[in-house]
């Protein structure tokens, strides 16, 4: 057809109105439109996991390794100790780091004063290659 392009032209008029006269399907309910925890979906939480940082997934598998292994739901540490298991595990990394990823990716904070809790170093020795040992800082405390 020929004078294609000029009937789409003359179209032109009528599916404006017919855009500004639709009745919609739906409410707008955010700025994205629809509300966002109909967007937010097992496979979409499964593409955030995974587009972590590299050490963010380290810090993570070994958190969790431990409490496996001893046996715990939460796991007790500071910045020197989480440092040293890390560097057990071949893991290339500075303190700078992990207080990034501890402060802003996991939002955690520290204990308000010094004290008293208990920790795992690496330890070839044991069956489950995790010792506990009791020491003093401001620590952080994560749960599964």
């Amino acid at each position: 057809d020929t004078d294609f392009l000029q009937k789409l032209k003359a179209e032109i008029p009528a599916f404006l109105h017919f855009l500004q006269h639709r009745q919609l399907s739906t409410e707008k309910e955010s700025r994205m439109w629809f509300n966002p925890t109909l967007l937010h979906t097992e496979a979409l939480q499964k593409i955030i996991r995974s587009n972590r940082n590299r050490l963010e997934i380290e810090m993570h598998e070994l958190v969790l390794d431990i409490m496996e292994s001893v046996g715990t739901d939460t796991f007790s540490f500071c910045y020197s100790d989480i440092l040293l298991l890390l560097v057990r595990s071949q893991v290339k990394v500075e303190k700078h780091q992990v207080r990034k990823v501890l402060q802003e990716c996991w939002k955690l904070t520290p204990a308000p004063n010094g004290l008293t809790y208990t920790t795992y170093q690496f330890n070839c020795n044991r069956e489950c290659r995790y010792e506990p040992i009791r020491r003093v800082g401001r620590f952080y405390t994560v749960t599964r």
